[in-house]
């Protein structure tokens, strides 16, 4: 009996002295409170004490039996004291219904340093002559700058030239400029914003007050569908032969020029996703992200 009183308070000094730590996944560490472990082992111990029954002669050998033990009693120290159901995982999560899902109780340190493969380097920022600017001309004129329309100016006056025999009055086919092309630019999309894709082009220079004055002020009706009919990307007298060899031949020059620009005036982040789709009636691949948009590719 004496035996057993002096493994108690040897087994409670050992708690008392010893603070359970519990680290969560990542970095908290939580120090346990163990008032309510060492009230359990009491309990237990007591339980114990109640139901072992000793007799008198075994109070004889209690010093030999203690000096049997000294030896093993540094394995009193390796104790799991986590077999029980009051397990330190249980006091700081929930478990799901799947009974596998644990949610924690308390969110994760904010004041922790970032791991170097979750750093992103690259923003996707505005660069360059962009930077800075706020108005959308301004902007638009770095992305499709005066470059881009001459191309276009060009190509278009080539294909008034081959038609102006045609017309008996040479007013009626006038070649273009670069700032017509710019109202003609600005139109369209005047009537984009106006949602008026399905509208006829004479409904938009009514003179009844129901269209926008914009379009009778910038040109008349036949000059912006002269120009829509005529307008050109490039050559169409070598366009069979360079599209031989590149299919993206009839835009080739402007989409190269438009690229050249992007890149001087955005820096995507490095996380980019590029995917290709095969167009069923068209021989050329296109990029596609309608049916990736989830992804991301570093």
């Amino acid at each position: 009996m004496g035996f057993q009183r002096i493994h108690t308070s040897l087994w409670l000094q050992q708690v008392r002295n010893k603070k359970l730590i519990l680290e969560d996944n990542e970095h908290n560490s939580i120090i346990m409170d163990v008032d309510r472990e060492q009230a359990r082992l009491l309990r237990l111990m007591n339980e114990v004490l109640t139901d072992v029954e000793f007799d008198d002669e075994t109070d004889e050998g209690e010093g030999d039996n203690l000096e049997e033990r000294e030896d093993g009693s540094g394995t009193e120290q390796d104790l799991d004291f986590d077999t029980d159901s009051d397990s330190p995982d249980e006091d700081l999560c929930f478990v799901g219904k799947d009974q596998t899902t644990k949610w924690k109780k308390d969110a994760p340190r904010k004041n922790i340093r970032t791991k170097a493969k979750n750093i992103i380097k690259h923003l996707p920022v505005p660069v360059g002559p962009v930077k800075g600017l706020t108005e959308f001309i301004d902007i638009w004129t770095c992305l499709i700058d005066d470059t881009i329309l001459n191309i276009v100016v060009e190509n278009t006056n080539k294909s008034i030239d081959s038609v102006l025999d045609n017309y008996s009055r040479s007013r009626n086919a006038q070649p273009t400029t670069l700032p017509e092309v710019k109202a003609l630019f600005g139109l369209l999309y005047l009537a984009g914003t106006r949602k008026a894709n399905h509208l006829n082009a004479e409904d938009l220079w009514k003179t009844n007050g129901t269209a926008i004055e914009s379009f009778r002020l910038t040109m008349s009706l036949y000059r912006f569908r002269f120009l829509l009919r005529h307008l050109r990307f490039d050559d169409k007298n070598t366009r069979a032969d360079r599209v031989q060899l590149d299919k993206l031949a009839p835009i080739r020059n402007l989409f190269d020029h438009f690229i050249s620009n992007c890149k001087k005036n955005y820096s995507h982040s490095e996380f980019v996703l590029c995917v290709t789709q095969k167009c069923g009636t068209l021989p050329i691949w296109k990029y596609t992200w309608e049916n990736n948009h989830h992804a991301l590719l570093n």
